[in-house]
């Protein structure tokens, strides 16, 4: 299984869970090392910034590593397209009111934007 495919199911079987589950137990069952598991979590710890942005609708800020340089931006995200290889964000930038594509392994750092800046 791919990472983000592993990412993306480890996320849906936390959820669906009641109770919590040990690293060991999510390796035996992704069929990966305890090592691996503990990094995924923390990717999708880091994720949670950007999860919560989308589903809640609120604005992101975002420190991207572009082709040429590393931008920072405020972003509305549309949706998300999650492709064989990567997840591609739709966006709208907030400064410039046009409509972006970003690739999510590239954003380095992501926080919501509080309702009163």
């Amino acid at each position: 299984m791919k990472r983000q495919a592993r990412l993306f199911a480890i996320a849906e079987h936390l959820r669906s869970r009641r109770t919590g589950i040990t690293a060991e137990s999510l390796a035996e069952r992704f069929e990966v090392s305890v090592r691996t598991i503990y990094r995924d979590l923390d990717a999708l710890r880091d994720a949670e910034p950007v999860e919560t942005a989308w589903f809640e609708k609120r604005p992101l800020f975002i420190r991207y590593q572009g082709a040429r340089a590393v931008t920072e931006r405020r972003i509305r995200i549309r949706n998300a397209i999650m492709e064989r290889t990567q997840t591609l964000l739709n966006a709208t930038d907030l400064a410039k009111n046009a409509e972006r594509q970003f690739v999510l392994h590239r954003i380095s750092y992501a926080r919501v934007i509080d309702g009163s800046r």
